[in-house]
Order: C-alpha cells, then sequence, then structure tokens
C-alpha cells in the first residue's frame, strides 16, 4: 500500500509541477527515515524541494 501512495504522490507532484528533472534520496535510519524528492523545471528555472520524515514509535 505504501508503494502505491508513494507512487501517486509521485505522479501528482509530476502532473502538478511539469519537472524537466526529478530527483530523489532515501535514508533509512533504523526507527527513523528520511526521504527528499528534487525536482527542476527548465522553462522557468524553478528549483522544488519535499522533505519527508517519519519514525516508528
Amino acid at each position: 500500500m505504501s508503494i502505491d501512495m508513494a507512487k501517486r504522490l509521485l505522479a501528482l507532484l509530476r502532473e502538478d509541477l511539469s519537472p524537466d528533472e526529478v530527483l530523489w534520496s532515501f535514508e533509512d535510519a533504523g526507527s527513523d527515515m528520511h526521504a527528499n524528492i528534487y525536482m527542476a523545471r527548465a522553462s522557468d528555472n524553478r528549483y522544488f524541494a519535499l522533505e519527508l520524515w517519519w519514525s516508528e514509535d
């Protein structure tokens, strides 16, 4: 289920922002995790970043 949600999030970001480049990173630190999505759009020289963090309590 979480994989489907992540794919949907990326699809919606691509649809809304129309980036030319997308880069993502993921860090699993055991009980907490970080994910970053970076996007760039050349037509108007825009840069977008989405930083996500979650933990297992």
